[in-house]
This record gives C-alpha cells, structure tokens and sequence, in this order.
C-alpha cells in the first residue's frame, strides 16, 4: 500500500524543480510501507553532455 506525501518539504521541491527546469526531466518521490521509492527521468542528452564534460575536464 504506497501513500502520497502528505506535506511536501524545500528540499524536495528544490530538488524537483531543479531536475525539471534546469535539466528538463522528472524527479517523483513515492512514500509506502517497505520505504521510499524514487523514479528521476532524464533526457539522454542530458546524461551524454555530462559525461563528455567529465572527460574533457579530467
């Protein structure tokens, strides 16, 4: 049985809105009984544009 979150705290939002607007995915938290559950979506750009400036930089 998995719930919502009840109240939403900064730190989540922060975080949300970062994953949406600065990098153009999803980040969706689920609460239930074993724990917590999160799924991030991310564009593959997003992932190969980080990856190619970490081996440039290194």
């Amino acid at each position: 049985m998995s719930r919502q979150i009840e109240r939403r705290v900064f730190g989540s939002e922060l975080i949300e809105r970062q994953w949406r607007h600065d990098l153009g995915g999803t980040f969706e938290v689920d609460f239930n009984e074993s724990g917590l559950r999160s799924r991030i979506d991310l564009p593959l750009n997003v992932l190969t544009e980080h990856s190619s400036n970490q081996k440039d930089s290194g």
